[in-house]
């Protein structure tokens, strides 16, 4: 799942339209339209009809849209967890589950030599591990807004 903040961004841009435009065919501020893009401000679910539809899109297309990166496989919560504080892997971790950032450091250290198809391999699992961040994040802020700060 993308965050809203992104997909809003993401349309938009793919539109050509500049916030200035799209805030005045939603009949928002700039503002408005610069905090949901930035995630601070999330859109009331009629917002985000209304900025989906300045768009030309559904709603549905403008998540999807984000979405061509494919799920990953085999990946839990544990190993995104790790990815994201250690930012680091084992050098015996498999070829097939090192992070992107593990093979920053494994070409710095010239440990391995790696082909351009698990390098791009890397890559892509790495945009979906700072998808998926950027998800959980999100929900972290939801949760605290909902339960966290609330019951402290």
């Amino acid at each position: 799942m993308i965050s809203t903040a992104k997909a809003i961004k993401k349309t938009r841009e793919a539109q050509g339209m500049t916030q200035k435009e799209l805030a005045e065919r939603c009949g928002y501020t700039v503002t408005d339209i610069k905090e949901y893009e930035l995630g601070e401000k999330e859109p009331k679910h009629i917002n985000l009809m209304t900025i989906a539809g300045a768009l030309g899109v559904t709603m549905y297309e403008m998540f999807e849209r984000m979405e061509e990166i494919e799920e990953p496989e085999n990946l839990n919560l544990d190993v995104i967890r790790n990815a994201l504080s250690a930012r680091k892997a084992i050098v015996e971790t498999p070829l097939d589950k090192i992070t992107v950032m593990a093979f920053e450091e494994l070409i710095q250290y010239k440990e391995t030599e790696l082909t351009p198809n698990q390098i791009n391999g890397m890559k892509k699992r790495q945009e979906k591990i700072d998808l998926m961040a950027i998800e959980y994040d999100n929900i972290c802020e939801k949760y605290d807004k909902l339960y966290g700060k609330e019951q402290m």
